[in-house]
């Protein structure tokens, strides 16, 4: 990698870049105590500031920051560099003003970052993170939602049970009331009987059984199960 500019800006990226395991830096800048100064810093070598056409030429990414107050690298001196090379150049200009002119894009395998490219991929990060931060509030409130029915389901669900247990025993009571009528039922006949009593419990307090639950939790709702309590004798 080539360092362009040993100002603070470009020492803080390349300190970083190095941290995160780039390797064999080259550093150059106008003042070379500068140069060598970071390239103590980060292990690298340097080469004066007047061949910076040279080293560009054996670089694969080239980050500059310096306050030349104006571009110093250009298509014309990227394609000279260059020359025929096919490998692929990544240039990354933090200056402010710009160090790279915008036609070095025209340049063969070369990618240019500046700060409004990078600006811009901020940008859309941050949309993805809104957009993404946006979906876990509305999964975090269905999920609640959820939750809190189910809830409110759970404080019905005792009294559903014991109406349930009472229209059970009511129809177990009848069934053996009626038990001398029905000994002349065969078994299948029996059990035909058996599920038509069933049937007909579960789908009477079917309705019932949905609005304590649906109602769980609000006024109407307690009014609906001190109503069935009293109604059923529920205690």
């Amino acid at each position: 990698m080539l360092v362009v500019g040993a100002g603070d800006m470009g020492e803080g990226v390349a300190v970083a870049l190095v941290g995160a395991g780039a390797t064999n830096i080259t550093v150059t800048n106008r003042t070379e105590a500068r140069a060598m100064q970071l390239a103590q810093r980060v292990g690298g070598s340097i080469v004066p500031f007047s061949e910076l056409g040279e080293a560009l030429r054996e670089a694969d990414v080239l980050l500059t920051c310096t306050g030349a107050g104006s571009t110093i690298i250009d298509h014309e001196l990227v394609t000279a560099a260059r020359g025929a090379l096919t490998r692929p150049l990544l240039i990354v200009d933090i200056a402010v003003p710009r160090d790279v002119s915008a036609d070095v894009e025209q340049s063969p395998y070369v990618t240019l970052l500046n700060l409004d490219h990078l600006r811009d991929w901020a940008a859309r990060g941050l949309a993805r993170r809104a957009d993404e931060a946006a979906r876990v509030y509305e999964i975090v409130g269905e999920e609640v939602e959820r939750f809190g029915m189910e809830v409110t389901a759970r404080q019905a669900a005792p009294l559903v049970a014991q109406l349930h247990e009472k229209a059970e025993n009511v129809r177990l009571a009848e069934f053996e009331r009626f038990g001398n009528k029905l000994a002349s039922l065969d078994s299948a006949q029996r059990d035909a009987v058996e599920a038509l009593t069933r049937g007909i419990t579960a789908k009477l307090l079917h309705t019932m059984s949905v609005r304590l639950k649906d109602d769980a939790g609000t006024p109407q709702g307690e009014r609906n199960a001190a109503a069935v309590r009293e109604l059923f004798d529920l205690g």
